[in-house]
């Protein structure tokens, strides 16, 4: 348990934003999801395509996102990723 805590509080925190999000209505009972989808609809921006070939459970036909991640200082981000650095108001406490 000790070595889990640890690697929990040195883990980078992150933050999920959902931008648009594209749908595909299904045509089963979708009940077990319904509720899911239904206590973030209304806030999160989406559109539902009509005139799209029937599924059974539907798809998602698009969906746009940002992800925040607090990297470590110093750390190089891999590839495409681009590194946003800002100041923070924030002082770090001991």
């Amino acid at each position: 348990m000790n070595e889990l805590a640890r690697l929990v509080v040195t883990q980078p925190e992150a933050r999920f934003q959902l931008m648009d999000v594209e749908l595909v209505p299904g045509l089963r009972d979708q009940a077990p999801m319904a509720a899911s989808v239904a206590s973030r609809w209304a806030d999160t921006p989406h559109e539902v395509v009509q005139g799209e070939p029937p599924s059974a459970l539907g798809r998602l036909a698009r969906i746009r996102f940002k992800v925040w991640i607090e990297l470590p200082r110093g750390a190089k981000p891999a590839g495409a990723l681009v590194a946003e650095h800002f100041s923070c108001d924030a002082k770090p406490t001991r």
